[in-house]
């Protein structure tokens, strides 16, 4: 259950004792100091936090020498005067004041601050030599405590005289010696070995180590660290530019993370629930650019099964890249995305959450997601694409099985006036293949609506798929595209094509508002068509069907 990277977290204290005592045959007044010495507490992890080194905790562990006093008055029971009978009421304080917590909700708070509590116990003589004592005691951190004792005193027992008493040691309450609990790390339920986070924040001082006191301030830094499956890169948002989140991050090994402090992530751990490793409240993401190649490379199948959360793209060559199989080892345990995606995690899927890839509304060539020859699965959950110059998300080759949950739009007033397509799917090898955007209303707890929208661009490009393969797309509304708003060329696959509660497609520009040509698809759109006079004078259709060469269906 995660304990043995710190074992049972137990140490050794040493303490100076200083006591004083009134005696009377009648009852006793004695007051205790208890002072430990030397190194007097351990800590690991903070109160508060998710991480420590590269460690994500499920109990922070504590281990500390409490300092402290306590002041009991004592009176004799006349009805157990054969055995000595004493009543004591007294009370305490305790506390570890010689150290502080480093991070988390408790940082520069004292690891123990002192508390106070009280008590009674009863002692008795019950035979020469042999005492008994039982004791309960309440105060704020321990609560309810106590003890029962039996001790043999070799000298002799404490009697009601205070000759006797004087020959006997103090009675010193042996009960509060240490705070503890023993650190529990979470265990990745899949392997049964810690998960391993490696640090990166871009605000964070020179020379890190990737653990989570000392960052790595790049993110080529981080990626290079992590070489083992299931490592995990947590990106916080830093100073809030791309400075050191300029270069391409590429799966090493499979089933890694690259997970961004700007949204909920709950890490599923054996023995304990899911732990809340995003501490960022505000929503506000880290950001990526890299207008020199990819921000994000998914490269199977060596680096199948990734999980890619909460970041920012912005201004990338291409957002998030994917080659090869996308599928990585089977998971274990709930999705930490929703329902909607428990089938594909535990299918060791790759998976997109809360990812928003954006232009930066220039002419540069760019694009949100690029699947080229890709194998396996992939599900984008909650996922914004907006105003790329070169395609939206495009998928080409292979035989993937892709499911996007989200947003997908553009606008050629906001990218730099280039028109391009908003989805391209094109030279699927046939079944399993099956591409499925912006299908249904968004998952519960989305905050993307599902939308593909397109306002003068190219719209969708459905082109040279084999048989077998399956595109569904759907909650469509395309406005004013050059040339077409839908065109399926030389295509064989089965294509549904829905508007949903959009406006569908709305067209004033030349050229046919679909186009069908060559091959024998399946293609069906269902929704609006409002097609108006194009301003140029060139012919507008609402559909334009040519040179089909076998038994396909347009509806």
């Amino acid at each position: 259950c995660g304990t043995e990277p710190f074992g049972q977290f137990g140490h050794v204290y040493n303490q100076v004792g200083v006591s004083a005592e009134w005696l009377t045959d009648f009852g006793n007044l004695r007051s205790n100091g208890y002072i430990p010495v030397g190194t007097t507490a351990y800590t690991a992890g903070n109160p508060g936090s998710a991480f420590f080194q590269n460690y994500v905790m499920c109990n922070y562990g504590l281990d500390a020498g409490l300092a402290g006093a306590d002041l009991e008055v004592g009176a004799y029971v006349p009805g157990l005067a054969d055995w000595a009978g004493m009543i004591s009421v007294g009370g305490y304080t305790f506390g570890q004041a010689r150290y502080n917590w480093s991070a988390g909700s408790k940082a520069g708070q004292d690891v123990v601050p002192y508390f106070g509590g009280v008590y009674t116990r009863l002692d008795m003589t019950l035979m020469r030599n042999w005492d008994f004592s039982l004791q309960a005691n309440n105060d704020s951190f321990f609560d309810w405590t106590g003890f029962a004792r039996l001790t043999y005193r070799m000298g002799g027992s404490r009697r009601r005289n205070v000759p006797d008493q004087m020959e006997q040691p103090m009675m010193r309450n042996e009960h509060i010696v240490r705070a503890h609990q023993t650190p529990q790390v979470a265990v990745n339920p899949s392997t049964n070995t810690p998960w391993k986070v490696i640090h990166v924040d871009n605000a964070a001082a020179a020379g890190g180590n990737g653990s989570a006191e000392r960052p790595f301030t790049t993110l080529a830094a981080g990626n290079a660290a992590a070489v083992n499956a299931w490592d995990i890169v947590f990106v916080s948002r830093g100073n809030g530019t791309a400075t050191g989140y300029d270069t391409p991050f590429s799966f090493l090994a499979q089933n890694q993370s690259l997970i961004g402090d700007g949204g909920s992530f709950l890490l599923p751990s054996v023995c304990c629930p899911p732990i809340q490793i995003a501490s960022n409240t505000s929503g506000l993401r880290p950001l990526l650019s890299n207008p020199a190649g990819s921000s994000v490379f998914i490269n199977g199948p060596a680096g199948g099964g990734a999980t890619v959360a909460n970041l920012q793209i912005t201004g990338s060559d291409i957002g998030i890249e994917g080659t090869g199989d996308l599928s990585g080892a089977p998971r274990v345990g709930t999705s930490p995305f929703g329902p909607t995606t428990q089938a594909a995690y535990a299918a060791g899927a790759s998976i997109v959450s809360n990812v928003s890839i954006s232009g930066d509304g220039t002419k540069a060539g760019q694009s949100g997601v690029e699947l080229t020859n890709a194998t396996g699965q992939i599900a984008f959950v909650n996922t914004a694409i907006t105003d790329m110059t070169r395609v939206g998300l495009g998928v080409d080759g292979g035989a993937p099985i892709v499911s996007y949950q989200g947003s997908i739009t553009s606008s050629t007033a906001s990218n730099g006036g280039v028109a391009s397509p908003i989805v391209k799917v094109s030279n699927l090898t046939g079944a399993p293949a099956q591409i499925d955007i912006a299908v249904g209303s968004a998952p519960t707890g989305s905050t993307v609506a599902n939308a593909v929208s397109d306002a003068g661009g190219e719209g969708i490009v459905i082109e040279s798929n084999a048989t077998g393969a399956v595109v569904n797309i759907d909650n469509v509304s395309l406005s004013e595209n050059v040339q077409t708003a839908i065109r399926v060329i030389n295509d064989n696959s089965t294509t549904t094509i829905t508007a949903g509660s959009g406006t569908g497609i709305v067209k004033n520009t030349a050229g046919a508002a679909i186009t069908v040509e060559g091959a024998a698809p399946i293609f069906s759109y269902q929704g609006p068509i409002t097609n108006g006079s194009p301003s140029s004078g060139l012919p507008s259709y609402l559909l334009n069907i040519s040179n089909l060469s076998g038994a396909g269906q347009i509806s």
